[in-house]
């Protein structure tokens, strides 16, 4: 879990904002909040953390001059600013301070979901080139495991995107994580894991064509026959019919 730290001088906001969303299944835990910001960097002195999350203007210390004492002692943990429109221009300026994501209030679930996932990825990334490749390779491995045990349970209504949500990460990372360990793009594995099973069911004899297609995931079967063929070299009825090519 990597720790986040939220500062917001507004206390019902604060309270909403870590209520918002299940920290702890994107990969983090809130380990700490405040409404005054000197509070927080007197904490984070002491308290490392590997998120940090504040509003930009509050009365005690503005958003800016937060993140510019927390560089001094902090200069490479990731930032995450919150804003109300009318503070949009301003927000921009804390991109010299290597702010990582600016939101506009009020903050919906998904965008600070996406922000989340893109945030953990590039944490992990961090973290791995920091451990034995060994180490990372495991990991990768696992994952991988879990994306095809993912579309293994669910090929009728997988996809990349629900994958990818499952996983909580973003469909570029599962695409490019998933070509690396497998040789193989993620399109393709999904075909193949819904041809399969279209063949054993044929093989079966206990279905008609149009609802073998639908069983797999299609709900078009003249969509299915081309897929099929692509796959197999002929119709899902000559199969039925001829048998399977070996």
């Amino acid at each position: 879990m990597y720790n986040v730290v939220l500062i917001d001088d507004e206390a019902l906001f604060l309270e909403g904002f870590r209520k918002k969303i299940d920290w702890n299944s994107y990969g983090f835990t809130v380990s700490a909040s405040f409404q005054n910001p000197c509070d927080a960097l007197r904490y984070l002195m002491e308290n490392p953390v590997e998120l940090v999350v504040t509003d930009i203007r509050m009365p005690f210390m503005d958003g800016l001059a937060f993140i510019k004492e927390l560089r001094g002692f902090m200069p490479d943990v990731p930032v995450i600013i919150l804003s109300g429109f009318s503070d949009f221009e301003y927000a921009k300026e804390a991109i010299r301070y290597q702010v990582s994501n600016y939101l506009l209030k009020p903050v919906s679930t998904e965008e600070l979901a996406l922000t989340l996932i893109e945030l953990k990825e590039k944490l992990d990334e961090k973290f791995d080139k920091k451990t034995s490749a060994g180490n990372s390779e495991g990991y990768y491995s696992k994952l991988v495991e879990n994306i095809k045990r993912s579309v293994l349970r669910n090929f009728r209504t997988a996809s990349l995107e629900s994958v990818a949500l499952e996983m909580k990460m973003s469909t570029n990372y599962v695409s490019k994580i998933f070509k690396k360990v497998s040789g193989q793009n993620f399109s393709d594995y999904l075909i193949e894991v819904k041809m399969t099973n279209a063949r054993r069911l044929i093989e079966e004899g206990s279905f008609r064509i149009y609802e073998i297609a639908y069983m797999v995931g299609y709900d078009n079967p003249k969509n299915f026959t081309r897929a099929f063929r692509n796959y197999w070299g002929d119709s899902p009825r000559e199969c039925r019919e001829n048998g399977f090519r070996e």
